[in-house]
């Protein structure tokens, strides 16, 4: 009710949405740093890292709260007078930013994305966009322990963060970085190499998938044969990280010594759960009865009813697909959690209702 006030008055006043559409341009012609819900950052360059990859070097605002290595960070970009988010790895180390309060989101170019060739064709040298607080727990606690980080494609972003402030951090380390892409394109090889030559406690090893194959027990122990004895790090593709958890635990590593995250969305599985029951979707006034023996998540249920919800999960852009459950039960396909009755965000694409759920969608 209250937003609904706050709503109607805005419209009468200013003839806007909410006080913020109305102010927050006007002040930032004289305080471009300045926003009321998120930080700033000036674009600083974009630079080229291969033909489908770019890395866009910002300049964050000193108001921002930094990071730890292996986090993310959600940019809000003005596209034909709307806004449009997105959620991208920092690539960079945090020593970087501290250092100079700069930091870099590595990006591929997503053939059917409608923002991130945008990005590349249309941000400029100066340009400033809005940035989120730090966000993840795709993070290392504990540099005494052996490592072992296995990427996919782009799921190399986090880790280059990881390897670089580790490094930083002149600890002694054990790390073993395992790398697969499709082809030759793998990223940042000229500076994993020189890290290499100056830190003997880490390693690198290069795979060409198309070659020789997806990861495998014969890849572990040929490029790092004590991998039971280490704590893994999986990031990458979906296919890629499922194979890589059961390829580990299938080898008698501990789940508890597994630690992924996804690049698109997380799986559902048949779960020995009630999931019958109906779903809610309070915006659309929709209805679903969930009386199907196969687990579906409420993103799947979704668009079976014919909705159409924000989701990047399909081209690798995690989080966009936010909702505020009202009520009811979920299942945390990640995390592996329930949640309780009340209200709370969830992921919809990893979320499995267990009985009546109502979604804010």
């Amino acid at each position: 009710m209250v937003s609904k006030v706050y709503q109607w008055l805005a419209k009468a006043l200013v003839n806007n949405k909410s006080f913020k559409g109305f102010f927050e341009p006007l002040v930032q012609v004289f305080f471009p740093f300045w926003t009321v819900d998120a930080y700033r950052a000036k674009l600083i360059k974009i630079r080229d890292e291969n033909k489908e990859v770019y890395s866009l070097v910002l300049k964050v605002s000193k108001y921002w709260k930094g990071f730890e290595a292996g986090q993310y960070v959600e940019i809000s970009v003005e596209k034909n007078g709307a806004y449009m988010s997105r959620i991208f790895s920092i690539s960079s180390a945090p020593g970087l930013y501290t250092k100079s309060g700069v930091i870099e989101l590595t990006i591929r170019k997503q053939q059917q994305g409608c923002i991130t060739p945008w990005l590349y064709n249309t941000l400029k040298k100066g340009q400033i966009i809005n940035i989120s607080a730090a966000k993840g727990h795709f993070i290392v606690n504990n540099l005494n322990r052996s490592l072992l980080l296995i990427a996919g494609g782009s799921g190399i972003t986090p880790f280059r963060s990881i390897i670089s402030e580790a490094l930083r951090s002149r600890q002694a380390i054990d790390i073993h970085l395992l790398y697969y892409t499709h082809g030759i394109d793998h990223l940042f090889v000229g500076e994993l190499q020189q890290q290499v030559e100056k830190c003997q406690g880490l390693s690198v090893s290069f795979v060409n998938s198309s070659q020789s194959g997806r990861i495998c027990l014969a890849h572990l122990q040929q490029y790092c044969s004590d991998f039971k004895n280490r704590v893994s790090y999986i990031c990458g593709p979906t296919g890629m990280i499922q194979a890589t958890k059961q390829l580990l635990l299938g080898s008698n590593v501990a789940e508890e010594d597994i630690r992924y995250e996804y690049f698109g969305p997380a799986p559902v599985v048949n779960l020995d759960i009630k999931t019958s029951g109906t779903i809610v979707f309070k915006q659309s006034c929709i209805e679903v009865e969930s009386t199907s023996k196969k687990t579906h998540s409420l993103l799947e249920i979704a668009e079976s009813a014919g909705l159409s919800p924000t989701t990047g999960c399909r081209m690798g852009i995690c989080h966009q697909c936010i909702c505020q459950k009202q009520q009811g039960i979920v299942y945390n396909t990640l995390t592996k959690v329930f949640s309780d009755t009340g209200s709370e965000e969830v992921q919809i694409c990893i979320s499995v209702p267990v009985g009546n759920v109502t979604i804010n969608l």
